[in-house]
């Protein structure tokens, strides 16, 4: 934000607003906007910065979040090993 010529403080919701914009426009991961939420959610409630509350309660500040998040792909965990699967990794591993 001093890049800018402005300082964080006190974080203004349209600066949130047009960051999470941004974030939509230049299809950045989908989880970015919903990680900036945590974090002004935090830095609110533990930090106690000025601006952050009404920042993190934004409806469009959420709705864009939500969009994003809704592009995520489903979670895809690998199979679990079997048994044999095991044993040959512990025999290569001396344990």
């Amino acid at each position: 934000m001093e890049a800018l010529g402005k300082h964080w403080l006190p974080v203004l919701e349209f600066d949130v607003w047009s960051y999470a914009k941004w974030l939509q426009a230049t299809k950045a991961p989908p989880t970015k906007a919903s990680s900036l939420v945590e974090a002004l959610r935090y830095a609110w409630y533990l930090l106690g910065c000025e601006g952050c509350d009404l920042a993190e309660r934004s409806l469009r500040v959420k709705g864009i979040s939500s969009q994003m998040r809704a592009l995520k792909r489903p979670w895809r965990p690998a199979d679990l090993l079997s048994v044999s699967e095991i044993k040959v990794l512990h025999k290569e591993t001396g344990a």
